[in-house]
């Protein structure tokens, strides 16, 4: 039999045993409910913030013309330049003189030239209405003499050079005809001996004549009887 001292010890044992059990899962428990009262709450999601509508895309710019790229053409072989004309050109400062004598009268003022040719000093000058004394000619001026004794040379355009006149003569000799009363004029027709010819005017030692055709020109006195 048991004694009755060893019931007794088991009975404390149990007791004991039962509270440490208990005093286990009270700690447990504690445990836990801090846990889960430690958790941080959660903050209720945040609403999505407000999207902007996309501004409209500006318009594209045209696209650029296409400029096609020159053509590259083979060179030709380059023109010819072309021959200047020549031209006879008589110098306007020839002092050679064809000898004439006539008193004319001056249409205009004017200078008279130590050569002939106005880029030469000038002598003198003569005026509107006088009269000049013609010594020669030259292809484009009159030699003329001054009351002084000076010597020098007007342009023709400046004078009355031919004096009017209405005859008839006959040709002594063949002659030219020239545009002017100089032996440098250009040659426009031919007259022959034995021909009547119309006389209109007279310039220095030319006659200005009138053919059957309207054409005038001078021919050399000398030529006519």
């Amino acid at each position: 039999m048991v004694s009755r001292s060893s019931r007794g010890e088991s009975r404390l044992l149990r007791v004991i045993a039962a509270m440490i059990v208990c005093a286990i899962v009270g700690v447990v428990s504690g445990a836990v409910a801090q846990t889960s009262g430690a958790a941080p709450a959660v903050p209720p999601a945040a609403a999505p913030a407000p999207v902007a509508a996309p501004a409209p895309a500006a318009p594209a710019p045209p696209p650029a013309p296409v400029v096609p790229a020159p053509v590259a053409t083979p060179a030709g072989p380059k023109p010819k330049p072309k021959p200047k004309p020549r031209h006879h050109i008589v110098a306007e400062s020839s002092d050679e003189v064809e000898p004439a004598h006539a008193l004319v009268k001056l249409k205009e003022d004017t200078w008279v030239y130590s050569r002939p040719n106005k880029s030469s000093h000038h002598v003198a000058q003569v005026h509107l209405d006088k009269f000049v004394n013609v010594t020669g000619s030259t292809h484009y001026y009159l030699r003329v003499q001054l009351k002084d004794g000076k010597v020098g040379y007007i342009t023709p355009e400046t004078v009355e050079l031919v004096h009017p006149m209405d005859r008839t003569f006959y040709l002594t000799s063949d002659s030219p005809v020239y545009d002017k009363p100089n032996r440098w004029g250009r040659k426009v027709a031919q007259v022959h001996k034995g021909h009547a010819v119309h006389v209109i005017g007279v310039a220095l030692e030319y006659m200005k004549i009138r053919m059957k055709d309207g054409l005038e020109g001078f021919i050399p006195s000398v030529a006519l009887e």
